[in-house]
């Protein structure tokens, strides 16, 4: 068979059957289609002004990597060490309870 014989056989393959071929070219199409939209969410982020944090942080406290569910939103000490040191500073002002506020200056006379 030449090269215009099959030339010939071809066109009236795809003639004959260029409904069904139209349709599996959308189908193929629409899939890579897909596939490329799905990739470029998962490169931006699904499109929230929100802005994923990191998994894990570091306290700047204790020095532990602990997950971010550890720490308090825009904090950068874990609950942990934030509740000791709120237990020691109860601590230091319940052993100084005449201890005077610190006041502004007077900066009129």
């Amino acid at each position: 068979m030449n090269v215009a014989a099959l030339d010939e056989r071809i066109f009236e393959l795809v003639s004959a059957h260029r409904s069904e071929l139209e349709q599996l070219v959308r189908q193929a199409v629409d899939t890579e289609l897909e596939r490329l939209i799905e990739a470029e969410f998962a490169r931006r982020g699904n499109g929230s002004s929100e802005t994923v944090g990191p998994t894990t942080k570091v306290c700047r406290d204790c020095g532990r990597t602990l997950p971010a569910s550890g720490f308090e939103k825009h904090r950068h000490v874990c609950r942990e060490c934030r509740i000791r040191q709120n237990r020691e500073r109860e601590q230091r002002r319940q052993a100084e309870p005449d201890a005077e506020l610190p006041r502004p200056r007077d900066h009129g006379d």
